[in-house]
């Protein structure tokens, strides 16, 4: 188990030191010593039930907690960290200039080779320098694809990775194995919290619907969909939550349910009006229209 995940455990027990709690206090009536020890010591996981009751008691949400553990990270991480929401936001040019600045000479471990590899392929498939075909085998190669999926915990690389393979397979319908991997992780309600998927759910559960509805499996496409929903609802957190509205409208519509899919859709453009972004509001826009036929205004 890579250790920028290995030690989230311990993290979480330094945070109660902090705060002069004991041991005994911090885990009554929610988990046993032997249990909470094992997950400090990275040789087992908990429950999200039991990680957020762990996180409140300590007067916290585990957003902030995770924004804590990835800050106290390397120099390395932080820089990479950087370059990788910068493709996501779509300013790919700034980030071939970051990554170009970096030396991998200098990398001192095995996990920052590989997110910068990652991020290197992220973003030849971004700008088209490399066919997704291509860029897909390498990302397979690179996480030891499929052995990795026999692992419990997934580190973030293995995550990204899975969503790009996942994404590009989906639409060949020649390999579902990512895709029934994560259905299953979130369908199940236990997702393992030291697994990098909990600080992304929101957007695996749009990414697992998008995919599932372009398979063809519209009922799980709104299953999944409403799920992360229910989600971002519950912690209070937008993040994905257009997509996922957007996500479980399609699969409605292709189900004729169109009533369901149009109040899916109002919702969604009226989360989009409420952030305001230009770039995403055009993109979604087009994406409306396209599949469902008709003109934002008609609606």
């Amino acid at each position: 188990m890579n250790n920028i995940l290995n030690d989230f455990g311990l993290f979480i027990d330094n945070l109660r030191k902090s705060r002069n709690m004991s041991r005994e206090d911090f885990i009554n009536g929610i988990i046993s010593i032997r249990q909470y020890q094992r997950y400090v010591n990275g040789e087992s996981s908990l429950n999200n039930e039991k990680l957020f009751k762990l996180i409140d008691r300590l007067g916290m949400n585990f957003f902030n907690i995770h924004k804590l553990y990835l800050g106290r990270n390397n120099e390395q991480i932080s820089k990479l960290n950087n370059i990788y929401n910068e493709i996501l936001r779509d300013n790919l040019r700034q980030a071939s200039e970051l990554l170009d600045k970096i030396l991998v000479s200098d990398f001192h471990d095995e996990y920052n080779r590989l997110f910068y590899e990652l991020i290197r392929l992220l973003l030849l498939k971004r700008t088209k320098k490399m066919p997704k075909s291509m860029v897909t085998e390498k990302l397979k190669k690179l996480i030891d694809y499929p052995s990795c999926l026999s692992n419990e915990i997934i580190t973030f690389v293995e995550y990204v990775a899975f969503i790009e393979i996942s994404g590009y397979s989906s639409e060949k319908y020649d390999d579902v194995r990512i895709l029934n991997y994560l259905y299953k992780k979130i369908q199940s309600d236990n997702v393992s919290t030291d697994s990098i998927l909990l600080s992304y759910l929101p957007s695996t559960y749009a990414i697992v619907s998008r995919n599932l509805g372009v398979l063809g499996e519209f009922e799980k496409s709104i299953v999944i969909a409403q799920k992360g929903i229910d989600w971002c609802i519950e912690y209070e957190t937008h993040n994905s939550l257009v997509y996922l509205l957007f996500y479980k409208a399609i699969a409605l519509n292709y189900l004729n349910r169109s009533d369901e899919a149009m109040h899916s859709i109002k919702k969604m453009f009226a989360l989009l009006f409420v952030e305001d972004k230009e770039h995403k509001t055009k993109k979604i826009t087009e994406a409306f229209e396209k599949h469902f036929n008709m003109k934002m205004s008609e609606l």
